[in-house]
């Protein structure tokens, strides 16, 4: 079946404090990282955001011009659609199977529904789920009348909804908790001199599993394979640190290029 894919980029991450879009995890953003992968299964990847920044080459961009949150999003992104259904992903779930997800989805599609949604642990997984372009005037209602919320569109239209069982990980990154629940950390990373030319950027807000500067040093030289022919140094918090130096979120990691002088 052919469908198209809205991804849902445009949140503020007032909760989280960063732009969760542009988080690094596994060598790219999480933005890159998601368009990448759907365009395995999609050849019309629809991003939403009111950030000119989430815009991507090979993309349809929708420009938001208004913070009324997800709902109108998928209306923003369901309007740009060229196929009757989409699936539709918020860009903060970076550990979802999608193979599994449309696997799990796809065969529940018909006619008579206009959305159909996983299920996890009771939970309803509203941003990973596909909807239909007949939805478009019902969420239009809804916005009319005030009614901001996913949930939404399910509390009007149960009878044309299709829920299903889903063993996936839905885990979002709304917060510093959700980001620990997965084992994982949020530093802050600068590059300076030929390090900062290489990454081409010279601050990123970057996702690690690891504890110590030995582990990140090799996981960041994984994701990034030119490091392994740079000579650097690794300071956490403004001090240079041994290889068993611990890493928690919130620390600051500068990688710094050798310095001349004598």
């Amino acid at each position: 079946m052919n469908f198209d894919c809205i991804i849902l980029a445009g949140g503020k991450s007032t909760r989280l404090g960063v732009d969760k879009a542009m988080i690094h995890f596994q060598g790219a953003t999480l933005l890159n990282n998601l368009v990448k992968t759907v365009s395995q299964f999609s050849n019309h990847v629809i991003v939403v955001s009111k950030d000119t920044n989430h815009h991507k080459p090979n993309t349809n961009n929708v420009q938001e011009e208004s913070a009324l949150g997800p709902l109108n999003g998928l209306l923003n992104g369901l309007k740009k659609s060229n196929n009757e259904w989409s699936l539709v992903l918020s860009v903060d779930m970076p550990f979802l199977d999608l193979s599994k997800l449309v696997e799990d989805l796809e065969k529940t599609l018909n006619d008579n529904i206009i959305a159909a949604i996983p299920i996890n642990n009771n939970k309803k997984q509203f941003l990973a789920g596909f909807y239909h372009k007949r939805a478009i005037s019902i969420i239009e209602y809804l916005i009319a009348s005030q009614q901001f919320a996913m949930k939404s569109l399910f509390e009007t239209n149960n009878e044309f909804v299709e829920l299903v069982d889903s063993s996936n990980n839905f885990a979002n990154l709304n917060q510093i908790q959700d980001i620990h629940n997965e084992n994982l950390s949020l530093v802050e990373v600068m590059s300076f001199g030929r390090i900062q030319e290489l990454f081409k950027l010279h601050k990123q807000s970057v996702l690690t599993l690891s504890r110590t500067v030995h582990d990140f040093q090799i996981e960041l030289e994984k994701d990034y394979p030119f490091l392994k022919d740079t000579t650097y140094s690794i300071a956490v918090n403004q001090n240079i640190e041994n290889p068993n130096h611990g890493i928690k979120s919130g620390d600051v990691i500068a990688l710094l290029p050798p310095f001349a002088g004598g």
